[in-house]
């Protein structure tokens, strides 16, 4: 028998859904289709068996077809347990769906989340835009800041300044749940998509950012206790301005 090592045992464990409760009447498919419009409104298009895997990132699928996907969509958006919107674009219309807060209540009771870890994060890359920045946003400061050291400790970010802290209130990082008072870092960049690859380093970034962002990183991040000293630490340190 081939033993396989930790490291192995949580690439394989990143390769499939999050764990469930099973504490709901959702099924597999139902929930995956959850997993998808938990943290945003998402185009229906993207949620098609074909398109969810390439337009979120993830290396699975449900096993809906398009018309049973539609039907599933239709019935929770009458329940009330989904939101749809309808924009028009170029003359066509297009339709989003989100989590409600009754939907969101049920993908908590499957999912578990936690919510003192999450942080969302957006860039802004020299060559789109006139100035490049990182914001990093979340209901726990000291895991915001955890979360910008591995930026920094991975290559995936190159801070360029100081990086300023502010709380901001009745904020929703999802738009179904309130998140109250939250703390946003933010810290200009030099990265540029002019610039060549870089590498990264996934052991750091995945052994050091203490909190999750996506569904691949919902059940699998480090805790790391308050008298550790992380290795990125000195970055974060480097370029602090309260």
């Amino acid at each position: 028998m081939v033993s396989l090592s930790g490291k192995d045992i949580a690439l394989r464990a990143l390769m499939e859904p999050p764990n469930r409760t099973r504490t709901t009447s959702l099924s597999d498919d139902e929930l995956l289709i959850f997993d998808a419009i938990f943290d945003c409104f998402q185009d229906a298009t993207n949620l098609t068996s074909f398109a969810y895997p390439y337009q979120l990132n993830l290396p699975y699928t449900h096993s809906l077809d398009d018309k049973a996907l539609a039907e599933f969509l239709a019935a929770a958006s009458a329940l009330g347990l989904v939101w749809r919107k309808t924009d028009i674009h170029s003359g066509k219309s297009y339709e989003y769906f989100s989590l409600s807060t009754e939907g969101g209540a049920l993908w908590e009771q499957e999912r578990l989340p936690n919510w003192e870890r999450y942080v969302t994060t957006s860039q802004r890359e020299l060559g789109l835009f006139p100035t490049g920045s990182q914001r990093i946003c979340g209901a726990n400061e000291s895991i915001c800041r955890q979360f910008a050291g591995a930026l920094f400790g991975a290559g995936l970010v190159t801070p360029g300044g100081p990086i300023r802290t502010r709380t901001v209130c009745n904020v929703r990082l999802v738009p179904w749940r309130d998140f109250g008072r939250v703390c946003l870092l933010r810290f200009p960049t030099k990265d540029s998509v002019h610039d060549p690859l870089r590498y990264t380093d996934w052991d750091v970034y995945n052994s050091s950012r203490g909190g999750w962002r996506s569904l691949l990183e919902i059940q699998h991040y480090p805790i790391i206790p308050d008298n550790k000293t992380m290795h990125t630490k000195p970055s974060i340190d480097r370029f602090d301005s309260r």
